[in-house]
């Protein structure tokens, strides 16, 4: 996670409910509950309002420090099936409403090259194929993306 504009992002304490029947990964997508600080593991569709730093059990309340996305958050995410080069400045959504891994609770979201198209009502914009040694075109390729679907600003209208 990155910044166009070099700043530092927003960081908050926000509470997971008991009641949430979902795990919260290192990493997640989170929305915002209703009411509150509750956050939950977002599905596809947005609006985000942050990325989740700590793991969280099932139907546990948890406290959990998240970075709060905004219109210059960079961020990196892997494909879950093929993507290529001339696929960047495209949008795609999320897979976002997929378990945490079980050994490591590190996210399991990724994008969904499915969806990939020419439309702002997508979740992610794909920047560019990120520059990591490894990283090629294809299968699990690792973009940087911006999120077009945030809380607290929402770019669909602007793509």
């Amino acid at each position: 996670m990155g910044s166009l504009n070099g700043q530092m992002p927003e960081m908050r304490n926000v509470a997971k409910a008991v009641g949430d029947s979902k795990a919260l990964g290192y990493n997640d997508l989170v929305q915002q509950l209703a009411a509150g600080t509750d956050v939950e593991r977002k599905a596809a569709g947005g609006p985000f309002l942050g990325i989740n730093h700590s793991f969280g059990v099932a139907s546990t309340a948890t406290t959990h420090l998240i970075s709060i996305l905004t219109s210059a958050t960079v961020l990196d995410a892997q494909t879950d099936l093929s993507l290529v080069t001339a696929d960047q400045f495209l949008n795609a959504d999320v897979m976002a409403d997929v378990a945490p891994n079980s050994d490591t609770n590190i996210s399991n979201q990724e994008i969904d090259s499915t969806t990939e198209a020419n439309t702002s009502t997508l979740d992610m914009r794909l920047i560019r194929l990120a520059p990591y040694i490894g990283n090629a075109s294809g299968t699990n390729a690792v973009f940087f993306c911006l999120c077009n679907d945030i809380a607290w600003s929402d770019l669909k209208a602007g793509i």
